[in-house]
């Protein structure tokens, strides 16, 4: 999945709602704690890595059985949010995946 550009979700309230929505639908159901942090690292993956390469974070690992995402929803948890430049996220039918995000 191709992942959009901050800039152009802000431009379009509708689906600006939407991502906060997601956002906030996943903090609940998955954070922990006061501000409903991502536990990476035990929780949500296995073999969790996130690697900053020259304008890109690039966050490997699986998904541990039980738990089901979307791709979008994987890039969000792994940026914690949706604030970011674009990007790539996919999900391998063994639960592996590779979210890319652009930084500046």
């Amino acid at each position: 999945m191709r992942l959009q550009c901050i800039f152009d979700i802000e431009k379009n309230a509708k689906l600006q709602t939407e991502y906060k929505k997601i956002y906030k639908d996943l903090k609940e159901k998955f954070g922990e704690g006061e501000f409903k942090r991502f536990d990476k690292y035990k929780k949500l993956f296995e073999n969790y890595s996130d690697e900053s390469k020259y304008a890109r974070n690039i966050h490997t690992g699986k998904i541990k059985e039980g738990i089901v995402l979307t791709e979008l929803e994987l890039s969000m948890i792994c940026d914690d949010g949706f604030y970011y430049f674009g990007g790539s996220s996919i999900i391998h039918s063994d639960g592996s995946f590779e979210v890319n995000i652009y930084t500046d």
